[in-house]
């Protein structure tokens, strides 16, 4: 099997997986993965690019990626503020 019809291969299965996620769940549910996976992409080849080409480290493009992961983690913060601190304290030991 070559490269590419393994790759054209691979892109078959995950259209019809989000096609299957847009019927099964909802249209913006397969929208919204589609989008990480896009985001995930353009992600992985700036790093490919940045480092396997150029040869350069640079740790400022996933601590960026870990921000924002952390800002998703903390927006909910008002809403979820007593697990928040039950959390906190089961990890310090209080009780």
């Amino acid at each position: 099997m070559s490269e590419r019809s393994r790759a054209v291969g691979g892109f078959a299965i995950v259209a019809v997986l989000l096609v299957a996620v847009g019927f099964g769940r909802s249209w913006s549910v397969s929208l919204a993965v589609l989008n990480l996976c896009l985001i995930s992409a353009v992600m992985s080849l700036g790093v490919n690019i940045q480092w396997g080409y150029a040869g350069l480290f640079n740790a400022g493009v996933m601590a960026f990626a870990a921000l924002g992961g952390l800002a998703g983690v903390l927006s909910p913060g008002r809403r979820c503020g007593r697990r928040w601190r039950r959390a906190a304290a089961a990890f310090c030991g209080r009780p």
